[in-house]
């Protein structure tokens, strides 16, 4: 069995583990990891998570890290979509246009 990740609208964002029926939580209201927009699968088991106040990685055994573009910070950007394409990269709608 995988694993079941949920985001919310108000309390981020919860990993549920069917093996071992236990829930983790990742809800940082300072980073800004509470509503959840968007997710996509990262390439070794982490997840892409958009939310109302920038784009994260978060991975269950290391935590929470905003996400920078190439650009600059994604972190304060409304994100209000992600798409992976063919060759892998993460694409993200934010409130500046698709970066």
């Amino acid at each position: 069995m995988g694993r079941i990740w949920a985001g919310t609208a108000t309390a981020g964002l919860n990993l549920y583990r069917p093996r071992t029926d236990d829930f983790q939580r990742f809800h940082d209201p300072e980073q800004g990891l509470v509503m959840i927009t968007g997710m996509v699968d990262g390439p070794h088991g982490q997840l892409y998570v958009a939310t109302s106040a920038g784009l994260f990685l978060v991975d269950p055994d290391r935590g929470i890290t905003p996400v920078r573009d190439a650009g600059g910070d994604l972190v304060g950007e409304t994100i209000t979509s992600l798409q992976v394409d063919e060759s892998g990269e993460i694409w993200a709608h934010t409130s500046r246009g698709i970066v």
